[in-house]
Order: C-alpha cells, then structure tokens, then sequence
C-alpha cells in the first residue's frame, strides 16, 4: 500500500520560465498514515459486508432495493452504501425496461460531538428525515464541525 498526499509546491515551467505554485502529489513515507488508510478501507468493506446482508435480508431475493439512508459518524458507512449502489444492480423495470431506481442517501454526523451537539443533530435529524425519504434521488451530505453552528442556528428555533 502506498499513500501520497496534496502539496502546494513551488515550480518553474521550463518551457514558459514561469515560477508559480502548483498541486502536485508527493510520497510520504508515514506509516501511521497508511496504516490509517489501510484500516479504513477494511472497515469499509466489514460495512458494506454487513450492510448487503442486512439489505439482502430486508429487500428479499428478486425485489429491488429502493431506498436507503445510512447515518454515521464516520466516512466507513458512507463509501460502503456508495460502494454498494455502484455493484448493485435492482431488477429490470417492467414498464420502463430500465433498471429500476436505487436512492442511497448518506448523512455523516460530527466525529466526536458533545452531549448538545449530539442532540441538535438528532433533532435536524428527526425534522430533516422525511424530507430524505422523500426525496427521488441520491444525496451525501456530511456534517463538519466548523459548519454546524451555522446550520443549527438557520434550522433550529
């Protein structure tokens, strides 16, 4: 497993003989950061394991998987239902002779929240929930802790 990471890097173009600052990706030799990587990914896919039995299960053999919301506070549960919906493949539609809609939506909670913290987001949670079934589409929204503030203070009276 090799990991990289972003640096703005200074460099000068040999053929404009411009000096400017460019993205480039740079190898890091940090251990800690690829066995970070490293155990994500596998607890990834134990989640998208377990998730494809659980939806297994719920859906039944041969019905198409419609709508599903993963809360989480990690980015794990989230790539697993998108890994998932992007191997899925729903039944064909009757009507339409297209394969019928699978809507994964996917919230991700703060990482470490504070007891108010937390029951600010199961209240946006419990007034924002039947607006995310609802909705005929995907979405991925993810909390970050600089920016929930902001939100309680525009959705919560």
């Amino acid at each position: 497993l090799r990991c990289a990471r972003e640096e703005l890097v200074e460099t000068r173009h040999s053929r404009q003989g411009q000096a400017g600052p460019t993205w480039c990706l740079s190898a890091i030799p940090a251990e800690k950061l690829e066995r970070e990587v490293f155990e994500e990914h596998v607890n990834a896919v134990k989640k998208q394991r377990a998730m494809t039995r659980a939806l297994r299960h719920f859906y039944g053999p041969g019905h198409s998987w419609k709508n599903v919301i993963s809360i989480g506070d990690g980015y794990a549960e989230c790539r697993a239902l998108q890994d998932i919906s992007f191997a899925h493949q729903n039944p064909t539609s009757s009507r339409t002779d297209a394969p019928k809609s699978f809507r994964v939506k996917t919230v991700k909670l703060l990482e470490e929240p504070d007891c108010a913290q937390m029951s600010q987001e199961m209240q946006l949670l419990q007034a924002w929930l039947p607006l995310m079934v609802a909705r005929d589409g995907d979405f991925d929204m993810a909390w970050a802790q600089d920016d929930f503030e902001d939100i309680t203070e525009q959705h919560m009276p």
